[in-house]
C-alpha cells in the first residue's frame, strides 16, 4: 500500500500543478482517510504521504478561503497523529 499512497500523492501533485485543485482534493482526501490494514503498512513512506496530503489539502483550503473545511481537516487529522508511532 505504501507505493499506492505515494502514487496517489504524486498524481494529486500533478493535478495541482495543472490547476485541477478539485480533483487533487479528492486524491488528498483518499490518502488522509486511508486506514492501515496492519502495522506493516505503517512506514516512513506512508506516514510522509499522509502528512504531505494533509499539508497540501490545508494549503488549498486556505488559498480558497474554505476555513470551515480547514477546521474540519484539522479535526480529522488530529487522531492520525496519536495513532502513529
Amino acid at each position: 500500500m505504501a507505493s499506492q499512497l505515494t502514487k496517489k500523492l504524486n498524481e494529486a501533485l500533478e493535478l495541482e500543478d495543472q490547476q485541477q485543485q478539485t480533483d487533487a482534493i479528492s486524491f488528498y482526501e483518499f490518502i488522509i482517510q486511508y486506514k492501515f490494514a496492519n502495522e506493516d503498512e505503517i512506514n516512513d513512506d506512508t506516514i510522509k504521504a499522509k502528512e504531505q496530503a494533509a499539508y497540501n489539502l490545508a494549503g488549498i483550503f486556505s488559498q480558497k478561503n474554505l476555513f470551515d473545511n480547514l477546521i474540519g481537516l484539522t479535526k480529522q487529522i488530529l487522531p492520525l497523529y496519536k495513532d502513529l508511532p
